[in-house]
C-alpha cells in the first residue's frame, strides 16, 4: 500500500490495476475453494451467490487487464 501511496500519475495506475485484478484473483479462489469442498455450495441463494461473485470478479479482472494492456501502449 505503501508503494500506492507513494505514485501518481501513470505510476499509479499500473499499481491500482496489478492491485485490483489480484484482489479479484482472491475472491475467485475462495468460489474454487467453496465449490470443492464436499457438500459446500448446495444451498440455491449460496450457489446463486457464488456463482454471480464468481461472474463479477471475472468480469472486473477482464476488464481491469484490458485497461491495463491499454495502459502500457
Amino acid at each position: 500500500m505503501k508503494r500506492l501511496a507513494d505514485a501518481n500519475g501513470a505510476e499509479f495506475d499500473r499499481l491500482f490495476l496489478d492491485f485490483m485484478i489480484k484482489h479479484h484473483e482472491g475472491a475467485l479462489i475462495m468460489v474454487d475453494e467453496l465449490f470443492s469442498s464436499a457438500g459446500a455450495g448446495q444451498q440455491s441463494d449460496i450457489f446463486a451467490f457464488a456463482s454471480d461473485v464468481e461472474a463479477d470478479q471475472q468480469m472486473e479482472i477482464e476488464r481491469m487487464s484490458a485497461m491495463l494492456k491499454e495502459h502500457q501502449k
